[in-house]
């Protein structure tokens, strides 16, 4: 992969754990007349605007990228919040705010790993 070297080299100085980093990719693909399907490029930051005419199958992109990832609550909510938020969405329980998810520090096993 031709951007590998210039996306790692971003990573490494941007960001202090890889637990908590996404990043999204954009993938081209032709399908033939077969339905065999031909990878024409990667987009390493695909069009997220509102305007934009790939819009349509974007939005259903992003909202299954959060789902993959278990978008977690970025802060605690209040009884009454949650509470509210359960109903509408119908869940039986609802994922709490843990400091150690959002951490930006790598421990020592983690920076031993990335030397090798």
């Amino acid at each position: 992969l031709c951007g590998h070297h210039s996306i790692k080299t971003a990573f490494d100085e941007d960001v202090s754990s890889d637990y908590n980093c996404y990043k999204l990719f954009g993938l081209d693909v032709l399908l033939d007349d077969n339905l065999k399907p031909w990878l024409l490029e990667v987009n390493n930051f695909p069009t997220l605007n509102h305007k934009s005419l790939d819009r349509h199958v974007n939005e259903q992109m992003i909202a299954e990228m959060f789902n993959v990832l278990g978008f977690h609550i970025t802060k605690p909510i209040n009884h009454k919040k949650k509470t509210a938020l359960m109903d509408k969405t119908s869940l039986v329980s609802l994922i709490e705010f843990d400091p150690q998810m959002y951490t930006r520090d790598k421990n020592k096993e983690q920076l031993q790993r990335e030397k090798n």
